[in-house]
């Protein structure tokens, strides 16, 4: 038996990594404000508590069973508002924008961490990062402050993982540039708040966006070779 346990699993990325995880004859259990099917468990990272007694509840009877060879957990959730300099945005959506994307995000991971640390099989904690978290875009400075954080978490966990009985493969996944609804919400943004606009519409001009499908197909064949742990994994360096 396999586990896949996806967080962000409705549309864009996260639908097709749940798509491809089933069709690979995995269990899946999708984690989203708006999935559908048997697979989906209705949670909202943007509500902190809702969402914790979900997650610990879910994962934990998920963890009870000793049968799972392998599990994965991949950390796919994400926003991209407020697109624009923090000074004309609000603290409201500060803290949206880093509820979801940074401290839900570590919520969930750490969540699995204590559900499957002692499970005997074979795991990965997968956080699906982005080029942001390596670069300066003015503009994106939540997001990019939220990923970059959320790939240091991963570094210390790598680290903490190699003395327990029974390590948790921990890594960071860049995608690369996937035809999404983010990228959608990207080329709609007012170009006045966003000076890197135009190099996103050209992304989707010029055909620079890869499916997701084809990106999921690209995480999965990653994880499906155990990777190192405390490793950052580049979707685009696997050849075609």
């Amino acid at each position: 038996m396999k586990l896949a346990l996806i967080t962000g699993g409705s549309t864009g990325l996260g639908q097709a990594l749940t798509e491809a995880y089933l069709a690979a004859d995995f269990e899946v259990l999708e984690f989203s404000r708006s999935g559908e099917g048997a697979h989906h468990v209705s949670c909202d990272l943007g509500d902190p508590q809702a969402a914790s007694q979900v997650l610990q509840q879910r994962l934990r009877d998920a963890a009870a069973r000793d049968d799972y060879e392998s599990v994965v957990f991949l950390s796919n959730a994400g926003v991209i508002e407020p697109i624009g300099p923090v000074a004309a945005s609000q603290p409201e959506q500060w803290q949206h924008s880093l509820q979801v994307n940074l401290v839900g995000a570590i919520t969930a991971m750490g969540l699995f961490l204590q559900a499957f640390q002692d499970h005997k099989g074979h795991k990965v904690l997968a956080n699906v990062s982005s080029g942001a978290a390596q670069a300066i875009i003015p503009g994106w400075s939540l997001y990019c402050a939220a990923k970059a954080g959320l790939e240091h978490f991963i570094g210390h966990v790598a680290v903490e993982q190699e003395d327990q009985r029974h390590p948790i493969t921990a890594i960071n996944i860049d995608p690369g540039l996937i035809d999404t609804p983010m990228q959608a919400r990207i080329r709609d943004a007012d170009p006045d708040q966003f000076p890197g606009l135009q190099r996103f519409l050209d992304y989707k001009t010029q055909g620079a966006l890869k499916s997701p499908s084809e990106v999921a197909a690209r995480i999965k064949a990653i994880i499906d070779r155990r990777p190192v742990s405390g490793t950052r994994y580049i979707t685009d360096s696997l050849a075609d």
